[in-house]
């Protein structure tokens, strides 16, 4: 990760102290935990929100035979 602070450095012409590049590495890390966190929920809720709806559909069905 250092690395690529490096390459960001010479690319853009500055120069980048520890204390930087140590906030700029967890803010990457913290911004990607988000993300993956953010997309697992979406993931989760669609795929329960479906089993809830199936489960109810059987009940029902079970419940007031026709």
């Amino acid at each position: 990760m250092q690395d690529l602070i490096s390459q960001v450095e010479d690319l853009a012409g500055i120069e980048i102290d520890h204390t930087t590049s140590m906030v700029m590495i967890f803010g990457i890390i913290f911004l990607t935990a988000v993300v993956v966190h953010i997309f697992l929920h979406w993931v989760v809720l669609r795929d329960l929100r479906k089993t809830c709806h199936r489960q109810f559909t059987a009940m029902v069905a079970n419940h007031y035979p026709e």
